[in-house]
């Protein structure tokens, strides 16, 4: 296997393709451990639980997207493959259910 990096530091990017799918799926793993609650003799409120994990990746989609674009929300409404104004109406949900 060769790795070609112009830089210093070897970054998941570099790697082959197969080997990125496993490192960002131990990543994902990970990280959704870290959001779902302990399970306590009561039980949880399963759709309370689920809106917030859907509305936390929700919101943290739109903020990459937008700061990948700059703040240029036509620009993140495109790469996300939606418009503009459901981007907007997303953004206000999300804002909305954290109140």
């Amino acid at each position: 296997m060769i790795l070609h990096n112009d830089g210093f530091q070897i970054t998941c990017e570099n790697l082959p393709a197969e080997m990125r799918i496993t490192t960002n799926q131990e990543k994902l793993r990970l990280q959704i451990d870290n959001i779902l609650p302990q399970l306590s003799p009561e039980g949880i409120d399963f759709t309370r639980v689920m809106e917030r994990i859907t509305n936390d990746i929700k919101r943290k989609i739109i903020e990459n997207t937008l700061a990948a674009s700059r703040g240029n929300k036509t620009e993140a409404a495109r790469c996300l493959g939606i418009s503009r104004y459901k981007l907007i109406r997303e953004q206000k949900k999300i804002n909305n259910d954290i109140k």
